[in-house]
């Protein structure tokens, strides 16, 4: 089986329903890289010890060399960056678990930047369908159903890439990505999009209730306070300060406000995500669900924002 001068970087966390999956999928790509780093993001579970068994048991059929590592890191950008700083070839590719992602998903990207000697890197993309109605609205809502969204898992980047952006912003579970995208920009690094490389969730892909729904909109609002050029955390308590400061000068306004949310959030803004109605067309009590879920989400933004502005400062 064909080695490339790759390595790939797994972080994971609390992944025991689907690590062997994702170990199984990685062991068969038609193009093998050199080295695989799974890197432990301070698990609970029973995680590493399936990650240490797998590789005692199949190391030896293999040239490439799997490492299952652990640094006391607890968010995917600081994993992902013991990653980089570990790999010892010109080449970093990344994935996570839970994603079942195409067995020459690397043969793939290694083709493409063969062929486009020009990028310093090439990124595939995630396509979220969501299970169950609540969790495939939160995914119109945040990501757009079934819309091809170019991510940083599936992502083949030159290492010397690092040199110039730096390394992902450490201890961060959510806002990473979007910060690095605008460090490439900023330093010109070119980046191509392989739409034939598409990997998709196992299991929930967001959220399966509106509890659960809120809690990460909460969790994954707080690390995006601070973020260089990330200015929606401080448009999201202005817009509520204005509505706020309207209704108590004329209540009627609420019922105005609350229609233009509904209109906006509820179906516009899911539909420019997903790039049509088809989840509504799919399913008719979308209609009911998606102004729903997103004023749960919101709910959890808003005071993740919030925590993150005024209380995390005091917490330093």
């Amino acid at each position: 089986m064909p080695v490339a001068d790759i390595t790939v970087v797994f972080p994971y966390y609390n992944e025991a329903e689907t690590i062997r999956t994702t170990l199984d999928l990685m062991s068969r790509q038609t193009l093998m890289p050199r080295e695989v780093y799974f890197v432990n993001s301070s698990s609970t579970d029973g995680s590493a010890r399936i990650v240490d068994d797998w590789i005692a048991a199949n190391q030896p059929r293999f040239e490439t060399k799997f490492h299952n590592v652990s640094e006391g890191t607890g968010t995917p950008s600081s994993s992902k960056n013991v990653g980089i700083r570990r790999a010892a070839c010109d080449w970093v590719a990344f994935m996570d678990c839970g994603q079942r992602f195409q067995e020459d998903w690397l043969e793939r990207q290694w083709a493409y930047v063969r062929s486009h000697p020009e990028v310093d890197l090439v990124s595939g993309g995630c396509v979220m369908t969501g299970e169950g109605l609540i969790d495939q609205s939160a995914v119109a809502m945040t990501s757009g159903y079934k819309a091809f969204r170019p991510c940083v898992p599936t992502s083949l980047v030159k290492k010397t890439v690092f040199d110039k952006t730096g390394p992902f912003r450490e201890n961060r579970r959510a806002g990473y990505d979007a910060s690095w995208a605008s460090s490439l920009a900023r330093a010109g690094v070119r980046r191509g999009i392989n739409e034939d490389v598409v990997i998709r969730y196992l299991g929930v892909n967001y959220a399966d209730s509106l509890s659960e729904c809120f809690s990460k909109a909460f969790r994954y609002a707080v690390p995006m306070v601070g973020l260089p050029g990330c200015y929606t955390p401080y448009a999201y308590l202005a817009a509520l300060v204005v509505a706020a400061s309207c209704c108590a000068r004329h209540p009627r306004s609420f019922w105005l406000f609350l229609a233009a949310y509904v209109l906006f959030r509820g179906y516009y803004y899911p539909a420019r995500k997903s790039r049509g109605f088809a989840l509504i067309k799919e399913r008719k009590l979308a209609l009911l669900t998606l102004p729903l879920t997103a004023i749960v989400i919101d709910a959890g933004r808003t005071l993740g924002y919030m925590k993150g502005i005024i209380v995390e400062p005091w917490l330093r």
